[in-house]
């Protein structure tokens, strides 16, 4: 912000914002959704390497990757609250 440095990269805050849109706008975990972002973000890296690294391709493929990673990692922490409450409450 104003010429501050931000505490992540481009890449990774794109990954948190696109996390964030993902809890709030999907609600079913997409594993096909995902397995192509991580496919996109991976190729876009290996563009950056090989060729050109553009900004606009890292954050396009950072918000697809954090968005469809939220529904996923959501699921999984409810279902460990869930175990941990249920496993709680029998007895020993």
């Amino acid at each position: 912000m104003d010429g501050e440095p931000l505490g992540l990269c481009i890449r990774c805050t794109s990954i948190s914002l696109g996390f964030l849109v993902g809890l709030m706008v999907l609600a079913q975990p997409k594993a096909r959704w995902f397995r192509w972002a991580l496919a996109m973000t991976v190729c876009q890296w290996l563009l950056a390497l090989a060729i050109i690294d553009s900004e606009v391709l890292r954050v396009i493929t950072a918000i697809a990757l954090g968005g469809t990673a939220a529904p996923i990692v959501r699921e999984g922490v409810e279902e460990m609250f869930t175990e941990r409450i249920r496993t709680a409450h029998e007895p020993m």
